[in-house]
């Protein structure tokens, strides 16, 4: 399966958000044990430096970026994708870079927490929870 991964489940990671760090961290720990691909907008990358530093701290952001880069592939952004996000997910042009990205890249499903967006999509979009659930998943339980 490929799923691509919103900001907002990546957020949820490296912020370590209260009450959404688990279903998060359980749907990306859950792509990685089924072997599911892993995509992430390009300008997700940019979304998550910022709001990491501006929270956390620069070094924060960095490792962050890293952590994204290291589990999951690019998804394509180039001029074709940033033309047809025009059309998609208006007003919000930036989940429609983020849905053109899924469609260019065949993607099954977009793992979000943004359960309005992304509706004119013809794939799953999966909230952590549901999509764990989706996968046959019991709730993880981390340790910090």
């Amino acid at each position: 399966m490929k799923c691509l991964i919103d900001s907002n489940i990546w957020l949820d990671i490296a912020l370590k958000r209260e009450g959404f760090f688990e279903d998060s961290y359980g749907a990306v720990a859950i792509c990685i044990a089924e072997g599911h691909q892993m995509l992430t907008a390009a300008t997700s990358l940019k979304d998550i430096f910022y709001i990491v530093a501006k929270l956390q701290s620069t070094a924060a952001a960095y490792e962050a970026v890293r952590l994204v880069l290291g589990l999951s592939s690019i998804a394509a952004t180039d001029q074709t994708v940033c033309t047809d996000a025009l059309d998609l997910e208006q007003p919000d042009y930036e989940d429609g870079i983020i849905a053109a990205s899924a469609l260019a890249e065949k993607a099954d499903a977009i793992i979000t927490r943004d359960t309005r967006g992304f509706a004119k999509l013809p794939l799953m979009r999966l909230t952590p929870a549901d999509f764990r659930k989706a996968q046959g998943w019991d709730r993880l339980a981390l340790d910090d």
